[in-house]
């Protein structure tokens, strides 16, 4: 009977830390570009250059790796930067948790162009950190470890790393190649950028105020289209915590003021838009707990000590008899 009884123990235990446990799945986004849309800055016009237009971006996303392709149209080859030419490839990948740019040079520009004629002090210049690497990838936060990338000479761009934890949640990609040729001084660029339109965040113009212990209710809105076609996405900048839903509520303990972003996209990683939102939490003399909330810090932690006490009550009950 004791054995039977610990084994109830050990399964409800299980299913306690499985409920709050719980990992975002795998995921692909793909987004394509049919237009022939490479812009000579140097000329201000259109021109066709299939060889750096941009055919499709995507992200596949495996636990927390996450593998980035830049793929251009026929004929187009990703080229290294060279001393005739700077090219820079960027995939931004957006995701509930941080913002990841990755950046493809081909080369290190700055051994590359370090000693020549005018570059004699490149090394201490401010603001090229990013040309140190042959491929590097950026946040918010510090500068991500390539696993591996691949695509020079080829017509797509392969880069792979880590993302901060396996719960984020791919939400939206961006692309920019850029061609700077140092010879004849034309610059080409085309990019990809999916955001049209921008949803509503609610409140005064996207700003909520509560007093401290307060729950906060955010709406989200949308100019046009059906809101039940898209997913959610409310993102606190400060705690990187995710809120889900057209509406979603949370309560804020501490006075202070937090900002969001507030994401709109499909399932494929067909963006709607985004927009921000801020939560004002002003100071209040009484601790407003009674809205029927439990979200005091440790809850889980209460549940599974409670359920540990309530078996052990049966267990004396039990060799009482």
């Amino acid at each position: 009977m004791i054995k039977k009884t610990m084994i109830s123990i050990l399964l409800f235990v299980g299913l306690v830390s499985m409920t709050f446990t719980v990992s975002a799945a795998d995921q692909t986004l793909t987004i394509k570009d049919d237009l022939d849309d490479v812009y000579d800055a140097y000329n201000e016009e259109y021109v066709s250059k299939l060889d750096f237009d941009i055919f499709e971006i995507s992200a596949e996303k495996t636990g927390k790796e996450v593998t980035l392709k830049l793929k251009l149209k026929e004929g187009g080859i990703i080229q290294e930067s060279s001393l005739a030419s700077i090219n820079l490839y960027s995939i931004a990948l957006i995701t509930t948790g941080d913002t990841y740019a990755a950046t493809y040079v081909g080369d290190n520009l700055i051994d590359l162009f370090a000693g020549q004629d005018g570059f004699e002090d490149l090394d201490d210049e401010e603001g090229l950190e990013q040309l140190s690497y042959a491929c590097s990838v950026e946040t918010s936060k510090e500068v991500i470890d390539v696993e591996t990338y691949s695509g020079g000479g080829q017509n797509i761009l392969s880069i792979t790393f880590d993302l901060y934890s396996s719960d984020e949640e791919l939400i939206n990609l961006q692309a920019d190649v850029y061609q700077m040729m140092l010879l004849s001084s034309e610059i080409y660029e085309d990019d990809l950028y999916p955001n049209d339109l921008y949803p509503e965040s609610g409140g005064d113009s996207g700003k909520y105020y509560i007093e401290a212990g307060g729950t906060v209710n955010l709406i989200g809105d949308l100019e046009e289209g059906d809101p039940d076609d898209y997913n959610w996405a409310w993102v606190l900048d400060d705690s990187g915590g995710v809120l889900k839903g057209q509406t979603a509520s949370k309560k804020f303990s501490i006075p202070k003021n937090y900002s969001g972003t507030l994401h709109v996209y499909s399932d494929d990683g067909t963006y709607y838009g985004v927009t921000q939102f801020f939560v004002q939490v002003n100071q209040t003399g009484t601790n407003n707990n009674n809205n029927g909330e439990n979200n005091q810090p440790g809850f889980e932690l209460v549940i599974f000590i409670g359920a540990i006490i309530a078996a052990l009550v049966i267990f004396k009950k039990r060799q009482i008899k």
